[in-house]
Order: C-alpha cells, then sequence, then structure tokens
C-alpha cells in the first residue's frame, strides 16, 4: 500500500513537472517568428555595379591553365568539365 502511494506521488510530481516545462517552453507567439513577418521584411536585392580600379589587366595577362594531367585533353563539351551544371543531377557535379 505504501509502495502504491508513492508511485502515484511520483507520478504526480512527473505529470505537473511536464506540464510546467511546457508551459514555459517556446510559445511561438512572437511575432518576429511568423512566416508572414518574414516574407514581408525580404527586401529585393539590387546589384550595384562599381568600377574597380584597384584590378590591374596586367596581373592576369599572363596566366595560363594548368591541367590536372599531363597529356590528357579538355573535354570539348562544358558540361564535362568540373563543376558543371548537371540537370539530370539537379546540382553541381564536384569533381571529375
Amino acid at each position: 500500500m505504501l509502495r502504491l502511494k508513492s508511485v502515484r506521488i511520483l507520478t504526480r510530481i512527473i505529470i505537473i513537472s511536464n506540464l510546467f516545462a511546457l508551459s514555459r517552453g517556446q510559445t511561438g507567439e512572437d511575432p518576429n517568428n511568423s512566416p508572414i513577418h518574414v516574407l514581408s521584411t525580404i527586401e529585393k536585392y539590387s546589384p550595384t555595379l562599381t568600377d574597380n580600379v584597384s584590378f590591374n589587366p596586367a596581373w592576369v595577362k599572363d596566366l595560363k591553365l594548368v591541367l590536372p594531367c599531363k597529356d590528357i585533353p579538355v573535354p570539348k563539351r562544358g558540361a564535362r568539365l568540373p563543376n558543371a551544371p548537371r540537370d539530370y543531377r539537379s546540382g553541381t557535379h564536384r569533381g571529375i
């Protein structure tokens, strides 16, 4: 009988503590969490192009393509190059 009472008391304590934890949890009623707030605060991105006067074309005029493997030709189709978009994979291929 004493054991049954202690089990009941323990069960009530657990239920009350769980209810308290649920009541103290995040309510989600913060207006900054609502989808309408998030969608209404999105600003349209308008890129602005500026003249980059710090770039000097002479820095890159002597650069050449370095191939990863000697005597291996570069693929003629752009879709076969590394990091090329792949429509059938719904993304970008990472690697050869």
